[in-house]
């Protein structure tokens, strides 16, 4: 869900700014979603950037799961 949920988010004109953050895949998600026609920017962070990733942020969204096999 963390992915279509993105893809929302960044359409959404209220977002001026999108941080994405996983253990892995963050920053492939972002280069994805950063090809929607929308002001907002979008960043992709990995594991160990967490912090630089909540810097200066209004919303957290929290998506927990299991990957599918």
């Amino acid at each position: 869900i963390g992915q279509p949920l993105s893809l929302l988010l960044k359409s959404e004109t209220l977002v001026s700014n999108l941080s994405l953050y996983d253990i892995r895949g963050a920053p492939g998600v972002a280069a994805d979603v950063k090809h929607i026609n929308s002001a907002g920017e979008v960043n992709g962070y990995a594991a160990d950037k967490l912090e630089e990733a909540l810097q200066g942020v209004e919303v957290v969204v929290i998506l927990a799961g299991v990957p599918r096999k």
